[in-house]
């Protein structure tokens, strides 16, 4: 037992992600701001190193600088979605003629995406031996699971508040080092949050109320864009950014997880007191607080303990991938069409939960336990509710909540 646990330790799903991605470029190799930079023409190195000049394709004129090992690259924005990626095809250019700085500009690449293999067993059965850790509330954890994979499904935006070690990240750090694309930042500026949804599934915006109030303004307008799904934000972002791509903001996921107000200690820290407007907020992303905390522990391994249990498990985690694959991509396969009415979220609400929903509908053996679920999901919502209230009337009696 104690071994199959240690298969799902963060470390070791890294060592996995090295040996999977070693070769590859992913968007932790995105390097400075992130932000597109625009040439029109660079000077291009040939094999017996003389520099000319070559006048870039008017359509290939803006580029993302990133960096593996000791070489730097410029990947075409066109390519960001391909991320991660193996180039295939590369030109040595410098910048400028007396650059001293050698780049190797992508001109073609491979997609290196995770197979995808169909699974024999049901979703149900699938998530409830995903992750297994033990939790003081099984169905926390069981939601927290499947939120996440519901999130690299179809856009989910909402936010998660629990107390600390309430496991409300480590399935989305998991996710992030089996397919490379779920983000956790804290407060980004705008440019780099549309850089974050270009390259990834899921951004994830963890504490984000410890962040710079000043950053946290200037972002504010850019998330509440994003709640809505309005084609305004890359409108936004083009302008401060000179951004090229689009973004089907539908398909992308924008979650928040933070801590109890009476987890911080300081009042004063608490989301619902640090962002600016947050009546426009809670109109766009509902707010769930989910019980109890995380209670197995994981070992600390050290990089040689993590990689040698990696090696041992290394066909059963590719199993893992490849079944986590199949149900990210044909989840609407196995919905069974429960109805609804007992859901409680209403309005652009119901349209950011909808991939948790659909999610619900998959893992469910009957409507009857579907129902209880959206009951179960309604008492998070009003406890949220119930709690800021409690935080608003009386902050500094933190420990009656």
């Amino acid at each position: 037992m104690e071994e199959n646990r240690d298969l799902w330790n963060f470390a070791v799903w890294q060592q996995w992600n090295l040996k999977i991605y070693h070769e590859s470029l992913t968007a932790d190799n995105i390097t400075g701001q992130g932000t597109e930079q625009l040439y029109t023409d660079v000077f291009a190195i040939d094999d017996a190193h003389n520099v000319v000049e070559w006048v870039l394709p008017t359509e290939q004129r803006g580029f993302i600088e990133m960096q593996k090992g000791t070489k730097k690259y410029l990947l075409p924005t066109a390519f960001l979605e391909r991320l991660p990626l193996k180039p295939t095809s590369v030109m040595r250019i410098q910048l400028k003629k007396s650059d001293k700085r050698v780049f190797h500009l992508i001109t073609d690449c491979k997609r290196m995406k995770t197979p995808s293999q169909e699974s024999k067993r049901s979703f149900k059965a699938y998530v409830d031996e995903y992750n297994p850790a033990t939790h003081e509330n099984p169905e926390v954890w069981t939601f927290h699971k499947l939120a996440n994979i519901a999130g690299l499904y179809k856009g989910v935006k909402c936010g998660f508040c629990s107390e600390a070690a309430g496991g409300k990240n480590a399935n989305g750090t998991v996710l992030n080092q089996m397919f490379q694309n779920v983000a956790r930042v804290q407060v980004p500026s705008t440019a780099q949050f549309y850089n974050l949804l270009s390259t990834n599934r899921m951004v994830v915006f963890d504490e984000f109320s410890s962040g710079d109030t000043t950053a946290i303004k200037l972002i504010m307008n850019s998330i509440l864009m994003v709640g809505d799904d309005s084609p305004e934000f890359v409108k936004q972002t083009m302008a401060i950014g000179s951004q090229t791509n689009s973004i089907d903001l539908a398909t992308k996921s924008v979650l928040f997880t933070y801590n109890r107000p009476q987890d911080l200690k300081d009042p004063k820290k608490h989301f619902d007191a640090r962002f600016p407007n947050p009546a426009a907020f809670q109109s766009r992303f509902p707010q769930l607080l989910l019980p109890g905390k995380v209670t197995s522990n994981m070992r600390k391994l050290s990089p040689k303990q993590a990689n040698e249990i990696m090696e041992k498990f290394f066909p059963e985690m590719n199993e893992i991938v490849k079944e986590t694959h199949y149900f990210i991509d044909n989840l609407h396969k196995h919905m069974h069409g429960y109805d609804r009415l007992l859901c409680g979220f209403k309005g652009r609400h119901l349209s950011n939960m909808e991939g948790v929903l659909d999610a619900l509908d998959a893992y469910c053996e009957t409507q009857t336990e579907f129902n209880e679920w959206l009951v179960r999901m309604n008492g998070w919502v009003n406890d949220y509710k119930v709690n800021l209230r409690k935080f608003r009337a009386n902050p500094e009696d933190l420990g009656s909540y």
